[in-house]
């Protein structure tokens, strides 16, 4: 038997990297308020500065009133989404920002609550906003597309800061190669188990981290090899690009999109950038043998859904076993998950046979725990 291992991107966030929802959002608020502050209006008189920048995404003016090297100084501290918002509202008299880009404005609104999946979702809904002539699909695609962009340059400077691989691999090793056990694919107390054949991971991360302890995994040649799959993509990748769109064929409005006849709708469905490797395909292959699927910090949201409802309900997947994530407080994630799961099981009876219990799953390991 095999493990599938589904990696997203609460295993990166348990790396201690700055990969949430927010923490690009703030990269990039940052960066233009910066681009502003460098960009000096003709009419700067003195030590009040006045600066401004006005693209596709953002229009941001910085009024006369502080010092460039104060301005500097405020915006250059700026952390994280919540200290962001601090800035602005403390100096919302002399820093006008404006989102010039209507998926943006909606990405920013909902920046508190919402995670990865749930901007693919916004785009999904803005599509629908467009076949039912709201909004034009063209200028659409081409914020995504400016915004995909943004991402990806910073990921690559996330992905540059120093990771500690060894030590990264050492501490989910374990689990990764941990044999496994009858009563998580039978309904019985038996002790007995046994060593995968395979492990697959599916990675749905762009960052460089899996497919790197996957190599040193590797080296050791009395285990099973770890096979990665990259499925959306990897940054700096030219021939395995990043995929960031939606994938759920499924919605109730998916096929009014399709009767459009006008392929710009289709742009950005997930099913179209599959094709242009070869990933999607050795995924199926997985799928041939028996296995057992771990969730390793995967949304399991609806944005996947097709991908997921083939490995959920295949006949050759006998259990899903979550690692869920446990917060400071003790609380955990794991009813939120299995509900999340729920939306891709046909038959909820099939759904509640293949979720491994609480008491027989374990929470993700965290960097604070090495």
């Amino acid at each position: 038997m095999n493990k599938i291992i589904l990696v997203g991107n609460g295993f990166d966030l348990s790396l201690g990297l700055k990969t949430h929802y927010k923490d690009f959002l703030t990269h990039l608020f940052k960066t233009k308020l910066l681009l502003a502050l460098d960009n000096p209006d003709p009419r700067t008189r003195g030590n009040a500065h006045r600066g401004s920048i006005d693209d596709k995404l953002v229009k941001i003016l910085l009024s006369g009133y502080y010092s460039k090297d104060i301005y500097e100084k405020e915006i250059s501290s700026i952390t994280n989404w919540e200290e962001f918002l601090k800035f602005k509202e403390e100096f919302k008299s002399y820093c006008q920002i404006t989102c010039n880009s209507f998926f943006l404005k909606n990405i920013y609104n909902t920046a508190d609550s919402l995670g990865w999946v749930d901007l693919e979702h916004i785009y999904f809904k803005l599509l629908l906003r467009c076949v039912d002539g709201h909004n034009d699909i063209n200028k659409i695609n081409e914020e995504k597309e400016i915004i995909t962009n943004e991402l990806e340059a910073y990921l690559k400077i996330i992905s540059e800061e120093k990771i500690d691989y060894q030590s990264i691999t050492q501490k989910h090793k374990r689990i990764f190669y941990s044999p496994i056990e009858l009563n998580e694919i039978a309904y019985t107390q038996s002790d007995k188990k046994w060593a995968p054949e395979n492990i697959y991971l599916i990675n749905f991360n762009y960052t460089p981290i899996i497919p790197r302890i996957a190599e040193l995994l590797n080296v050791a040649s009395n285990r099973p090899a770890v096979d990665v799959n990259s499925i959306h993509g990897k940054i700096n990748d030219k021939s395995n690009p990043i995929i960031f769109g939606y994938g759920d064929e499924e919605h109730e409005h998916y096929r009014k999109i399709e009767e459009m006849n006008i392929n710009a709708y289709l742009d950005h469905i997930k099913s179209f950038d599959y094709l242009r490797t070869l990933n999607y395909r050795r995924m199926l292959g997985y799928l041939n043998s028996s296995y057992i699927v771990y969730i390793y910090g995967h949304s399991c949201g609806l944005s996947d859904r097709i991908m997921l409802k083939q490995i959920f309900e295949n006949k050759n997947c006998h259990s899903i076993k979550i690692f869920y994530h446990e917060r400071p407080d003790g609380t955990n994630d794991f009813r939120t998950k299995c509900q999340d799961i729920s939306r891709h099981f046909t038959s909820n009876s099939l759904m509640r046979q293949r979720i491994i219990p609480f008491e027989q799953s374990e929470p993700l390991p965290q960097l604070a725990n090495t």
